[in-house]
């Protein structure tokens, strides 16, 4: 008997085993993309920091890149945020960055700069960099 016992012992850890803590896992998930989303965020900042303190860039440019990359981190708080909108805001920071840099050497060396946390931002929304970020 001492066997039959040991053999429900396990059958019970087959049923632990059986997905229910894996469950919780995959509910972790959703966890992880939070976390990733706050990473997102803490990118965005970085960004915005970097233009706002880059005096080189016209100021109407620089206001410009900061109101979108504001939006974007507004969106990107969100409980189920729009990875389009992100992406959208994105890309026009980078349109204007890349007008400016028509005029301004200092300005492409910039849009260089930011082209890595970008390309970490891109990857988190399901975009190439390539798609959001021209340089």
């Amino acid at each position: 008997m001492g066997g039959t016992i040991s053999g429900n012992n396990n059958t019970q850890g087959n049923d632990n085993i059986h997905g229910n803590n894996n469950i919780r896992g995959n509910n972790n998930v959703a966890g992880g993309e939070q976390i990733r989303a706050t990473k997102v965020v803490e990118m965005l900042a970085d960004l915005e920091e970097k233009i706002l303190n880059f005096t080189p860039l016209p100021e109407a440019n620089r206001e410009n890149s900061i109101t979108r990359l504001k939006a974007a981190k507004v969106e990107a708080k969100e409980s189920q945020p729009d990875k389009e909108s992100i992406a959208k805001s994105l890309k026009r920071v980078n349109e204007t960055l890349n007008e400016a840099g028509k005029t301004t050497e200092e300005v492409k060396e910039l849009v260089n700069e930011l082209f890595p946390t970008v390309k970490k931002v891109a990857g988190y929304l399901g975009y190439a960099a390539g798609k959001i970020w021209m340089m």
